[in-house]
């Protein structure tokens, strides 16, 4: 960050995936940082992830870091944030392909982003907003997209993807009305955090060891760089674009197979049919609806695991010049955190 270190780096999402390697990479080169965060939130997995990356006790890197208590969807709380910082990393969201988390979801992602810009503007705070690649909207006859993508209306697009695309759009406003921003497209986001959350989830079920796995292509790409490509982009200033970070396009088969050599556990052997996945998430939708809970497995999440797309990532490799770290490298490095 082109920052002086008597400067203050204000995050949101602070405890994600994400977020917590945000806050490593900016703390392991010093700078201090305020993080936004609930009550409920998980500070002891925040210092057992930044252990984990700086390779030894991490006091002192989490000495760096102001909490301050809110939330996104509360707008006193984003000042309290934004007091005495003239960045603002904006990487909260909240995923779920859970039917009953739509209007959540669609609430926290895009109200909390129009109030973040709307925060922003006034101070002259310079935003750097972590979208998602869902956001590019995809139909059944796209293979391939980039930042010219355009969303287009479509039974593919999740309520995650709907909730990102209009966050997008509150950015692109806020920039209208003289919002200095960037923004960042990253597919599925590997690196260490809970098991319950993001890509973590995927490591929970190897750990639990799930022998199912499905046909489609998954598209991830390493937390590093995601981070500190983020970090460089915005520390050369520009603003007003978005950038893909994507590393590989793998099969669910092999995600899971290097995955479970990383965390020695077996492998996935059970190919999930379609026609047994539509079966599933239907018996789930059942089981949901009578007992109120939330199964991972539905009717979204099965066309999720379908999926083939991959992306182009010529523009920041251009701005870069750097490539992205393999996808098998970054399961087995973040494997190691997983099996501790």
């Amino acid at each position: 960050m082109d920052v002086s270190l008597s400067r203050m780096v204000a995050i949101t999402g602070g405890t994600g995936i994400l977020g917590m390697r945000f806050i490593y990479d900016l703390t392991n080169q010093g700078y201090s940082v305020r993080v936004l965060i609930r009550p409920d939130s998980d500070k002891d997995l925040l210092f057992r992830v930044l252990t984990f990356y700086h390779g030894s006790d991490a006091t002192a890197l989490f000495d760096l870091i102001q909490f301050v208590e809110g939330d996104i969807l509360v707008v006193f709380s984003l000042h309290n944030l934004l007091e005495g910082c003239d960045e603002l990393i904006h990487s909260a969201a909240m995923v779920s392909f859970h039917p009953r988390d739509a209007d959540r979801m669609y609430q926290v992602n895009r109200q909390g982003t129009a109030n973040v810009v709307d925060v922003c503007i006034p101070r002259g705070v310079k935003l750097l907003y972590v979208s998602s690649v869902a956001a590019l909207g995809r139909t059944a006859g796209d293979k391939v997209l980039d930042e010219t993508s355009l969303w287009k209306d479509s039974p593919i697009n999740s309520n995650y993807a709907i909730s990102k695309y209009n966050a997008e759009l509150e950015v692109w406003r806020g920039i209208e009305e003289g919002l200095t921003a960037l923004m960042v497209n990253p597919s599925i986001i590997l690196g260490a955090g809970g098991t319950g959350r993001s890509s973590g989830t995927l490591f929970g079920s190897v750990l639990g060891e799930n022998p199912f796995y499905t046909e489609g292509l998954a598209t991830a790409v390493d937390v590093r760089d995601v981070s500190q490509m983020a970090l460089e982009l915005f520390e050369k200033g520009i603003k007003s674009e978005r950038f893909v970070l994507h590393s590989d396009q793998i099969s669910y088969k092999d995600m899971f197979s290097e995955m479970a050599a990383s965390l020695g556990k077996r492998p996935p052997t059970i190919k999930a049919s379609e026609g047994l996945l539509s079966f599933i998430w239907r018996v789930m939708a059942v089981k949901d609806l009578i007992f109120r809970t939330k199964s991972m497995i539905t009717k979204e999440s099965a066309q999720s695991a379908k999926n083939d797309f991959d992306y182009r990532t010529d523009k920041v490799q251009g701005v870069l010049g750097r490539s992205f770290i393999p996808v098998k490298e970054a399961i087995h490095y973040h494997g190691a955190f997983y099996s501790s």
